[in-house]
Formats: C-alpha cells, structure tokens, sequence
C-alpha cells in the first residue's frame, strides 16, 4: 500500500523524525497551503494540519543517508517557526516529504516529488544531491559527506571525464552557498574553468526555464546568473567538456 503511496496514520508525539506522505495531488496543495500560512504567520497546531488532510500519512524517519541534518542549518528562522507549527517534539530532527502518484507527462524520477521542507526552506533538489552522491561512489568507490565535502580530485573526475553532468539548478541561497563548497583545488574543475563550464550545462537539457519561457526565447543558450536571454549563439562548449553536451544542446532538443 505504501508503494501506491497510503497507508495507515500513526501518532506523531513521539516522532523525532516525520514523513508525510499523501495519496493525491489534492492532498499535496492543501499540505502546501496549511505550511505556507504557518511560515507567514507563525505558528498553527497540528490537529489544524492534519484535520484538512484526509490523505495524509505521517511516517517516521527518512531514507537512510539522506542529509536531514542540513535541513537543520539552513533558513534557521523559517525552520524554527515550521518546527513549533509541528509541536516541540520534532525540535531535535526534522524530515519532511511528500510523496503522490504518477502524474500524466511526469518522468519516472518525477513520481517522489520534491520534499515539502525543501520548497518552504529554500533547499530544493536535495533529491538530486543524493543521486549525485550515488553516483559519484558508483564510479569512483567515494561516499560523499554532504557536511564536509572533500577537495579531492578524483570525486570530480566523472564530472571531468563528461560520464555524468552531475550539475544541477541552484534555486535557492542556502543551494549557492553550498555549490561555494564544490571546488576541487587543482584540475580541469579549478576555480579558472568553472565559468565557462557552467554557462555551457546551463543552456544544455535538463532544466526548467521557467513559465514564461517559450520554444523561440528560451533556446539555444543561457547566460550565467541572468537567466534565459533570448535567441544568442549557442556557447563555446571546450574539448574536455564536449563528450557530456554534444547531444544536449537545448531543453526543447534531444538529450542524450
């Protein structure tokens, strides 16, 4: 049942770290809406969450591994007030998600939906953060720790090598300062060719555009730091960077 996204509501009170998960789409935007009023003003019970909320189910824990320590320190005032909405018993860990069934057009990795706190926190595609860290100890045989990433050259080789982008959308302030800590000291991802390295993955696919993008504005290129820029010559992509962009040129064209 779990699987098909229900299951059973268990008490919470004793919960350090809580999921919730909801069966609907519906579910989803009510959730949404009684913790985004509870960050404007400050405080609401959580009898009043879950009254609205038929669907709901509160679990406890997360998936093992994943950085719900960060939550913790990131956005402090918003989380402290998200936290006394959620009662004193969550105030040591917190791991919010939110979970619905396959949408129509929605990609298979789209089903578990963005957590719930890192929308409201500012800290969203945690979700891709952890299948970076997979990724990079599939290739390399390194486990990432998100509290203390490594400088060492060789957690950025596949990156180097164009085996996997392994670069995502930075979304939010608490994500910018955390990309700060992605730069090895030596290298082909040294602080001299990140620029160019990031103007060419952000114009090439995956990646939202935003809702006022179109198929004419938003292709074939990006400027750093200003969004989507209009029709422009595509970017300058450098010999080490090709084998990863050379199918991947726009969010509307085949990606590889």
């Amino acid at each position: 049942a779990l699987a098909e996204g229900y299951g059973a509501r268990v008490g919470v009170a004793a919960w350090r770290e809580v999921a919730l998960l909801a069966a609907s789409r519906e579910g989803y935007a009510r959730l949404s809406g009684h913790l985004t009023q509870t960050l404007a003003e400050g405080s609401l019970p959580l009898e009043a969450l879950l009254a609205d909320s038929q669907d709901l189910v509160l679990l406890s824990g997360g998936r093992q591994g994943f950085p719900s320590a960060l939550l913790a320190q990131r956005r402090l005032e918003a989380l402290d007030r998200l936290l006394r909405a959620l009662k004193e018993a969550f105030r040591d860990r917190l791991f919010l998600s939110l979970y619905h069934g396959r949408l129509p057009g929605d990609d298979r990795r789209v089903r578990i939906l963005r957590s719930l706190a890192q929308d409201l926190l500012g800290l969203r595609m945690l979700s891709a953060l952890e299948e970076a860290r997979e990724e990079v100890f599939r290739t390399e045989g390194v486990w990432l720790d998100l509290e203390a990433l490594p400088q060492e050259e060789g957690v950025y080789r596949p990156l180097w090598r164009g085996e996997t982008l392994g670069v995502f959308q930075l979304e939010s302030p608490a994500q910018t300062a955390m990309s700060r800590r992605l730069r090895p000291r030596t290298g082909a991802w040294g602080r001299r060719r990140r620029s160019p390295c990031t103007r060419c993955w952000t114009g090439s696919w995956p990646g939202p555009t935003g809702s006022s993008s179109s198929r004419k504005s938003s292709s074939p290129s990006c400027t750093t730091g200003q969004g989507w820029t209009g029709p422009r010559r595509r970017p300058s992509a450098r010999r080490w960077l090709r084998p990863g962009t050379r199918r991947t040129w726009s969010p509307y064209g085949s990606a590889s």
